[in-house]
């Protein structure tokens, strides 16, 4: 089973807003970095790479390492490619978008909730949606899974997506996670089944 918890550093470097009308964003309303780009100016790039080193296991899961990141309105998103790959030009990617919780139980079930519905319908109205599967995670949280396609020719992408609750144990700083792996050939069976492991951790199938 893939493991996230805890993500002590990403709780201690970040004190999360929470998206969606929730929250007001603490950082910076737009910023960006490449990890091959060693400009110091972004002040947003301390985060972001604290960020990345938190979430760096999901991606190793995956054979992907830290190729870009982006602070946005109360969210972190990342992208990680195969060591010595050009994220620009992607043909194998983890995307992972990360979203603060509030500690209401409530507000966290009905976020996750709306975070899953905008996401499942982005990928249904741009492909195809398959092997979609909804449950709890340990925690009794809800958590999506799906697999998709979308695009055609050389643009045709392959994915699966999770959408689920992270903790932070060392603060217990809950987290709203979007996890996807993409690719532009058909998903490796194994891929898919690491994805729905993170996701749904119960599931038997």
């Amino acid at each position: 089973m893939i493991r996230f918890e805890p993500l002590q550093r990403l709780a201690t470097a970040f004190a999360f807003a929470v998206a969606l009308g929730v929250g007001a964003a603490t950082i910076a309303a737009r910023a960006e970095v490449y990890a091959d780009d060693p400009n110091p100016q972004d002040p947003n790039r301390p985060l972001i790479l604290a960020v990345a080193a938190d979430l760096e296991p999901i991606a190793k899961s995956f054979g992907c390492a830290f190729a870009w990141g982006q602070a946005s309105n109360g969210t972190v998103t990342l992208e990680f490619v195969p060591k010595g790959d050009d994220v620009r030009k992607w043909t194998r990617l983890v995307t992972v978008t990360v979203v603060g919780l509030s500690p209401d139980k409530k507000a966290q079930t009905q976020l996750l909730a709306r975070l899953q519905s905008i996401t499942l319908d982005n990928f249904s109205n741009r492909g195809h949606v398959s092997q979609q599967k909804t449950g709890e995670n340990p925690s009794g949280m809800p958590a999506l899974y799906f697999e998709y396609d979308l695009g055609s020719g050389t643009a045709k992408e392959f994915g699966a997506v999770g959408v689920f609750r992270g903790r932070s144990e060392g603060t217990k700083h809950d987290l709203a996670m979007i996890v996807q792996i993409q690719s532009h050939k058909p998903l490796a069976r194994e891929d898919a089944d690491k994805m729905r492991a993170l996701a749904l951790p119960t599931s038997k199938n």
